[in-house]
């Protein structure tokens, strides 16, 4: 059986710029300080509620999915893996989420993107063996765009969504102004909450060498789409954004 890997994110072996113990470079221990409010139980139930929530989806495509998570495991990956036709399994490990910065909806996001190789649709990876999988920039976008709206949808059933805390003005604003539903208002508020801790994420793993934000999207365009590789992360954060407002894909990554 073939096993084909795609990771989410590598962390590099630079020289490290921040105030945290040099093996925070590469790993956050259960054990470690951290500024990462996921907990263990959240870590645990997120995926499979993202997945729980798309199962009528990859019926609909014939796929079979196994959520694997590692608490205790303190690397920084996460993965969709083919096992053959149609199986797949996302996997994930506990030193991801307790990136400094992280959050529950920053996670979930991180969950979306990964099922989102699945089922997230065109434009797909151009190499010949992970053309079932869709490319880096469109697995982002699904999940802001699609999964993220499902899945706060599910939540606010047991546990209302309320207006985050120190949020920009400028995501409320934005929020405001694309959504008269108070629901689909909250949700994209929400979804901003984990767009920042997954700036945080990025940043942190870029070793702080780059401050991501809403506020400062790449003037970068493509004139071809981005199909094998990450598009760079701020446009990741542009994608991210986008896709919660219901608006088209970035031409950071994505070309008309």
């Amino acid at each position: 059986m073939k096993s084909l890997v795609f990771c989410l994110l590598l962390l590099s072996q630079l020289a490290w710029a921040h105030d945290y113990p040099d093996t925070y470079r590469y790993q956050v221990l259960v054990t470690d300080k951290t500024t990462s409010t996921v907990t263990q139980s959240s870590f645990l139930s997120i995926p499979n509620i993202v997945h729980a929530i798309h199962i009528k989806n990859l019926r609909k495509i014939k796929a079979s999915v196994v959520v694997t998570t590692d608490w205790v495991k303190p690397y920084f990956t996460a993965w969709a893996n083919r096992e053959n036709e149609n199986k797949y399994t996302l996997n994930f490990w506990g030193g991801l989420a307790r990136i400094p910065g992280m959050n529950d909806e920053a996670f979930a996001i991180t969950a979306c993107h990964e099922l989102g190789h699945v089922i997230g649709g065109t434009p797909r990876i151009k190499i010949k063996e992970f053309l079932w999988s869709s490319a880096e920039g469109q697995s982002d976008y699904f999940a802001t765009s699609v999964c993220m709206k499902n899945y706060f949808k599910f939540v606010n059933q047991t546990k209302k969504l309320t207006i985050p805390k120190k949020l920009s003005e400028t995501a409320f604003t934005l929020c405001r102004t694309t959504y008269s539903n108070e629901l689909e208002f909250l949700i994209c508020l929400n979804t901003n909450k984990g767009i920042e801790g997954f700036a945080a994420m990025l940043e942190h793993l870029s070793q702080y060498k780059e401050q991501l934000s809403i506020e400062t999207p790449s003037k970068k365009q493509v004139k071809v789409t981005t199909f094998d590789s990450y598009p760079d992360t701020q446009c990741r954060i542009d994608t991210l954004f986008q896709g919660s407002l219901g608006q088209p894909r970035p031409a950071c990554w994505f070309a008309k």
